[in-house]
């Protein structure tokens, strides 16, 4: 029998929230650079339009129309970095912001989506040491002290990562992205309390942020109030029903309370989406040594050595896995 996991909703980079918005700003810069063809105008109007209904998919396709007829709009170009981030494409989108950059965009309008694009690819050295936040000011210097200090408590750092938070919440107190990041820190830290006050501090600026939702659900589970932690993980869901993030909250926190019909729901949802999605990956093979399919979870999880580097859960269920399909030395390792 394997041993009931405790811990909640918590992911690989757990830090690693989506804080990324394509303002009417960067889409009037896009279709008014002064260089730009009118053809690749009218691609960034149509992806503008395309973004605004939530079609990413397609405003990504009409901005790289915009950017193969006009090379040098780069404005189109920095916003099609921005949807890749949003579309979970941080490499795609550190090469179109380095572009960009070699071909002589305004660097501090770049740094804070090419720090989001290192961290999205776990280049955590990067977000800390290549980015100089002393180069910004206001808001958008705090949005870039809160991705670092995220990179920061990512590589366990916490002193750094409290350093530069202390410095963010002097100067942009009230910044969601600074919010948030001091409310990880503080979850980190086992202060849940406190955490979920800066996580209202940060709804009531962004009621609607998805992130922001599920991180107090979290909180919430982690402070032993599981039908307040579900209630808002169905609201979220209900509210965004494609989002995969919201599912993975939702199945760690059901695998929590052993509810496993439950969880194979969402996890079948899961997988289906993100193939590849750890936490995913993770339950899977937890539901299988569960069905006394050990060697089928073996199978999952040994495949994936990045989610057993990154998730020491994952450690525990494959030695456990192992020792039930007979493999000690595997268990043992």
């Amino acid at each position: 029998m394997i041993r009931r996991v405790t811990s909640r909703a918590y992911y690989l980079n757990a830090t690693a929230l989506a804080l990324i918005f394509c303002s009417s700003a960067l889409w009037s810069a896009a279709a008014s650079a002064t260089t730009a063809s009118p053809d690749s105008v009218r691609y960034v109007e149509q992806a503008e339009a395309s973004s605004r209904k939530g079609d990413t998919a397609a405003a990504i396709i009409q901005l790289k129309n915009a950017v193969r007829v006009d090379p040098s709009n780069l404005g189109a170009r920095v916003a099609l970095a921005q949807l890749y981030l949003q579309a979970g494409e941080p490499a795609a989108a550190e090469q179109e912001l380095i572009t960009a950059k070699f071909k002589g965009y305004d660097e501090a309008k770049i740094l804070v989506p090419l720090a989001d694009a290192y961290f999205g690819q776990g280049k955590f050295h990067e977000v800390t040491t290549k980015i100089d936040a002393s180069k910004l000011q206001g808001e958008t210097r705090g949005n870039l002290l809160a991705v670092q200090a995220r990179a920061y408590l990512t590589l366990q750092e916490i002193e750094k990562s409290q350093a530069l938070l202390d410095k963010a919440l002097v100067e942009t107190p009230n910044l969601p992205s600074v919010l948030m990041a001091d409310a990880l820190l503080l979850r980190a830290t086992n202060k849940y309390v406190e955490a979920e006050v800066q996580v209202d501090k940060a709804l009531a600026k962004s009621a609607n942020m998805a992130e922001f939702m599920l991180l107090k659900g979290e909180l919430r589970a982690l402070q032993n109030d599981e039908t307040g932690s579900a209630k808002i993980f169905n609201e979220v869901i209900q509210r965004y029903p494609t989002l995969t993030r919201a599912y993975v909250a939702r199945a760690m926190s059901r695998l929590a309370r052993n509810d496993m019909t439950a969880v194979s729901q969402d996890v079948t949802y899961i997988l289906a989406h993100e193939p590849e999605n750890p936490l995913g990956l993770y339950m899977q093979a937890y539901l299988l040594t569960h069905d006394n399919k050990p060697k089928d979870a073996v199978r999952i999880l040994a495949a994936h050595p990045q989610l057993l580097a990154g998730y020491a859960p994952a450690n525990y269920l494959l030695a456990s896995a192992a020792l039930a399909d007979n493999r000690t030395d595997m268990a043992l390792a």
